[in-house]
């Protein structure tokens, strides 16, 4: 026992033995819902970490801060941000002990142009000036006198040119270092290099060795770039050299899967919702589709790129858009949807009017949250650009049952996110996300410790459309054949 009534799982309990005696450096890549916050603390709590920086997803911050009250209680928590970056940077400047939660994506740095030893700008080869993106000085972690380092979701980190891999490499210094995520390297193999590095920057020191020695290559047709007069072709990674070879060669890395840790929770059962659109959707659709130009209350609308015109099609497969006063694709409120439609009928024949409801669009919450009310159902929302209090304050209301529904996009929400399985065990999908590693961490939402009842998972997809193609591919990354090949 570690706090008044928590009792560690034996497997926890393992790592945690393996984490301490490791020295605190090591990667947590326990599957959602396996407990990664508290084992994390449990190791700082034993080793006695007194000034610990977690850089987390802002709505991963609730779930750390409610953990570490119980874990470190004498450590006050401290937020860097852009209200309180001054006063908690200066309070850990000055040796100050806390926890000091910073998200991945305040500080992003700043920049300039690169430059020559002799001071002169570097320009590429067509003459355009080469930008540089540096840390911002708040956040160059070397400057602090830390015990402990801790990245959730460190794969946000796993782009080793990225600015948040720069601010996490520059904590590789600090004595006790861990990183979690159930998905380290995320989509990509190549990317669990960055995470290596900052764990342990002098066993995996350089990309180019690195990837020499675990990883497989192959050129890229359409890349090149000149050296010394010469056309090379870019070298891209395909995969590793056998499988399992860069997790067997990490130091300490605690990995559990679904099947290990959670055999007692009860089942999903999936049901697969084919939508046939509106008249008015597939109209709308068709032009897209077809001209890459629809016409939308009188107002044209392109999508002449690729990306652009993928947006559109999944729009339309939400409910029939609109331009809104700032001359953007959106939706009315009263916007037809078959969609929309339907799940007003799943909700009307569910046992219990409590369910969690997942779109990859934030423009559409305010149309279903006006179905959903019209019907007479009391819904909340959690989606990007919420304040914080806004966003606790729709969760509290969904766990309180407040609030029947609650509609959220998968990224705002798909991590650190606890509690809402011991109030729903319904999920109803509008749409999902085009990552594959934001729909399986949604998916862990309600498939957690301490769900009773079997999970309903509802999966609408609009027939004949890109969703139709999306779907097979969604269910073939969840046996595991996306992303990298040792996870």
């Amino acid at each position: 026992m570690t706090v008044e009534g928590w009792q560690w799982r034996q497997f926890q309990a393992e790592d945690i033995d393996t984490l301490v005696n490791a020295g605190g450096v090591g990667l947590i890549s326990h599957c959602l819902g396996a407990g990664k916050t508290p084992v994390a603390l449990e190791v700082l709590r034993r080793l006695g970490a007194q000034r610990i920086a977690v850089t987390a997803p802002i709505n991963t911050f609730y779930g750390w801060e409610r953990h570490a009250r119980m874990f470190l209680p004498d450590l006050p928590v401290r937020y860097i941000d852009s209200k309180r970056a001054e006063d908690s940077l200066a309070a850990l400047k000055a040796g100050e002990p806390g926890i000091y939660m910073v998200g991945w994506e305040w500080g992003r740095g700043s920049v300039r142009y690169a430059k020559n030893p002799d001071g002169t700008t570097i320009t590429d080869r067509r003459g355009n000036k080469v930008v540089d993106r540096v840390i911002r000085e708040q956040l160059d972690w070397s400057k602090y006198p830390l015990d402990a380092s801790v990245f959730d979701e460190i794969h946000r980190g796993g782009n080793r040119r990225s600015i948040q891999a720069k601010i996490m490499h520059s904590a590789k210094k600090v004595p006790i270092k861990l990183g979690l995520s159930a998905t380290p390297a995320g989509n990509k193999i190549e990317n669990i290099w960055s995470v290596l590095h900052f764990l342990w920057p002098q066993r995996y020191k350089y990309f180019g060795p690195f990837t020499e020695t675990f990883l497989r290559t192959q050129p890229n047709p359409y890349a090149t770039y000149q050296v010394a007069g010469r056309k090379v072709h870019v070298q891209e990674v395909i995969g590793e050299k056998a499988p399992g070879i860069v997790a067997r060669s990490i130091p300490t890395y605690v990995k559990r899967t679904e099947e290990e840790v959670h055999s007692e929770l009860p089942e999903v059962v999936v049901h697969d919702v084919p939508i046939d659109l509106l008249p008015a959707q597939r109209r709308v659709y068709r032009q897209f589709e077809e001209d890459a130009l629809a016409w939308l209350e009188d107002n044209p609308v392109a999508a002449a790129l690729p990306i652009t015109k993928r947006i559109r099609l999944r729009q339309v497969g939400l409910a029939v858009p609109s331009v809104n006063d700032e001359e953007e694709v959106s939706f009315k409120e009263d916007a037809k949807s078959s969609k929309l439609d339907a799940l007003v009928e799943i909700m009307d024949d569910l046992p219990e009017s409590k369910a969690l409801i997942w779109t990859h669009s934030k423009r559409i919450i305010p149309t279903v949250l006006h179905r959903l009310r019209k019907a007479g159902y009391t819904a909340a929302a959690v989606h990007g650009g919420q304040s914080r209090d806004a966003r606790e304050a729709a969760l509290a209301a969904f766990r309180s049952g407040e609030a029947d529904v609650l509609v959220a996009t998968i990224t705002a929400m798909s991590e650190g996110v606890d509690g809402l399985q011991h109030v729903c065990s319904t999920e109803i999908w509008l749409s999902k996300d085009e990552s594959v590693t934001a729909n399986r961490q949604a998916e862990g939402r309600l498939r957690r410790p301490g769900q009773k009842h079997v999970i309903n998972r509802f999966i609408m997809y609009a027939k004949d459309t890109l969703e139709t193609g999306q779907l097979g591919k969604l269910k073939i990354t969840q046996d595991g054949l996306v992303g990298a090949d040792f996870m």
